[in-house]
């Protein structure tokens, strides 16, 4: 269940804080324990389940046409042992291409706006991996990485919708 934590850390918290604060406190604990039990966990597993259920028919389609594209393109490029970079925020590509991601950030942005040295990080660890594709989330190119497929000779093989793909050749092994 996607919600484990979300329920199961409060309960730990307000157990633990009952245990420090009630030694020798049996019955105001275990009153405590009836209502959590009876009142508040049903109507709070009940709001849980809502919330499972809107996220899971909420009608959105991930597996769109330009994502099946990309997804088929890395496919005829790479191995399936190959690992590829997304630029951007679209970790569905790694999945559906059944790709693992070339550095440790399987995403890069919002965070890397907020957080600059993981930018930095991730350019330093893509730079030594050199993935034979990268490619961008619609919209996500700028000029660093313009730059980093320059300096490392990638070749643009695709574009549409915002999203480019980059293949370095000297990086390629075959097809799968």
């Amino acid at each position: 269940m996607i919600l484990v934590p979300a329920v199961a850390f409060p309960i730990a918290s307000f157990l633990d804080d009952c245990v420090l604060r009630a030694e020798g406190k049996g019955l105001p604990v275990c009153l405590a324990m009836y209502f959590l039990v009876s009142v508040a966990l049903p109507d709070w597993m009940s709001a849980a389940g809502r919330v499972i259920s809107t996220y899971e028919n909420r009608g959105e389609e991930h597996r769109s046409g330009l994502v099946l594209e990309v997804c088929r393109i890395v496919g005829e490029h790479t191995e399936k042992d190959d690992k590829i970079s997304v630029y951007g925020n679209w970790d569905i590509i790694y999945i559906l291409s059944n790709r693992m991601h070339a550095t440790r950030y399987s995403y890069q942005i919002p965070v890397g706006n907020i957080m600059p040295e993981l930018m930095d990080d991730y350019f330093r660890q893509l730079g030594e991996e050199q993935p034979p594709v990268i490619l961008t989330a619609p919209g996500f190119m700028d000029e660093r990485l313009n730059s980093f497929v320059q300096q490392y000779h990638y070749k643009e093989i695709w574009s549409e919708s915002g999203t480019i793909i980059y293949l370095n050749e000297s990086a390629v092994r075959g097809t799968g």
